[in-house]
């Protein structure tokens, strides 16, 4: 732990909040955390060094990125061999550890977004099957009038682009709305770790490509259900 403040340390993309903690206040916090103040009081001396914390505004990015915990490493190391420190300590486990989660949730966001991708294909197309059933009378006769199989089409690719985009809109609404539960139970499990996070909303570029990706997905279904359809009235 240094013994005076040290050189100013500059991470790209990175702002870190150094707090100095003198040796009397960390023996107080021991004294009154570890329910050992009576065996403390029996030293003396006080055993502990003056200390800075070093706390990285962005840490719950970092802890995310899947390099972090070597970034880390490497920041605790590029400090230990400033001359005014003599010992650095980092929580490399609680790092690593978050990492591994956040990238097995990465992992099970990405699988459960490809399923439900499929099944809003497989949604839409029956629904737009249905539709081409119940209106293949109609469809029947403007074909005799001359309707192009284009033309025919054409409304329930509207159809299909309009419920994705729906379906998109109706999915940003639970997120925003299960952020607030969600945020709670957070700060909780962050609690037990020392630290505190929370999820960010979506913002807009993010939400604007997926309402897209919704509506081309309804597309694409109502295209698969109408072409097939259209093709056995003939």
């Amino acid at each position: 732990m240094p013994r005076a403040c040290p050189t100013p340390l500059k991470s790209s993309g990175t702002s870190a909040k150094v707090v100095f903690v003198p040796k009397e206040t960390a023996l107080t916090l021991l004294q009154n955390n570890s329910g050992l103040g009576d065996v403390l009081a029996t030293l003396g001396e006080n055993p502990l060094p003056d200390a800075y914390v070093l706390s990285f505004e962005q840490h719950f990015e970092l802890a995310t990125q899947q390099s972090s915990p070597a970034k880390i490493e490497a920041l605790a190391a590029q400090l230990q061999k400033q001359p005014e420190v003599d010992h650095v300590q980092i929580d490399s486990n609680w790092i690593k550890r978050l990492a591994a989660l956040m990238h097995l949730a990465q992992f099970m966001l990405v699988a459960l977004a490809i399923i439900l991708s499929v099944v809003v294909v497989t949604v839409i197309f029956n629904a737009t099957r249905l539709q081409v059933l119940s209106h293949r009378a109609e469809i029947r006769v403007i074909r005799l009038l001359g309707a192009t199989s284009q033309y025919i089409r054409r409304p329930y690719y509207y159809a299909g682009a309009i419920l994705g985009t729906t379906a998109g809109l109706l999915s940003l609404a639970i997120v925003a709305a299960a952020l607030v539960p969600l945020n709670q139970s957070i700060s909780e499990f962050a609690a037990l770790y020392g630290s505190s996070f929370q999820l960010s909303p979506l913002n807009l570029g993010f939400s604007a490509g997926l309402i897209i990706s919704a509506a081309i997905l309804g597309l694409f279904g109502a295209f698969l259900s109408v072409r097939h359809q259209v093709r056995q009235l003939n």
